[in-house]
């Protein structure tokens, strides 16, 4: 079954090249950075954060109309930040656990340290987020209360729970 899976995944990927050869690149380019940057072992969350902002960012200005790229372009860029400090966060004590990369671990922080630091980066994000939406004409229509649900309920809530593991919550017996 995997390996059906992984064949399928190629088809896609090879006709989504083929549509968007330039997004097809950027993607690549990006995920080669990202492997530099871990092999390097970057200490900046920053400098780590932006292979997965500029995928972020490349998806998000591929899917805006030309006048509205550089909007969703910077959207794209925060919210792949955002991305990315919630998975170093919550993926913290499994890759100390394996001896992974992970820029939190790198700067020598403890797991609670790590989750103030990516909860801290991520705030100042989603500020960024703010602006750039509001730059977009999305005023009407039913694509307008999902956004915002998103953006200003959602991301903040995943904000607040930084560095918790993903998954259902446990239901109290009734």
């Amino acid at each position: 079954a995997a390996s059906m899976l992984k064949g399928l995944l190629h088809s896609l990927q090879k006709k989504a090249a083929a549509r968007r050869p330039g997004l097809d690149e950027a993607l690549a380019r990006e995920t080669r950075r990202q492997a530099e940057l871990e092999r390097r072992g970057s200490k900046d969350p920053d400098e780590a954060a932006d292979p997965t902002a500029g995928m972020t960012a490349a998806l998000f200005s591929a899917a805006a109309p030309p006048a509205q790229q550089p909007a969703a372009r910077r959207l794209g860029l925060f919210l792949g930040k955002i991305l990315y400090y919630l998975d170093a966060a919550e993926d913290y004590e499994k890759d100390a656990a394996h001896g992974a990369y992970n820029v939190f671990l790198r700067l020598g922080l403890d797991k609670a340290a790590a989750d103030a630091e990516a909860a801290r980066l991520c705030r100042l994000c989603a500020g960024e987020i703010a602006l750039c939406y509001n730059l977009l004409p999305i005023r009407d229509g039913t694509q307008k209360p999902l956004l915002d649900n998103i953006l200003f309920l959602g991301l903040p809530q995943s904000i607040r729970l930084c560095g918790q593991p993903r998954g259902k919550p446990k239901r109290e017996p009734v």
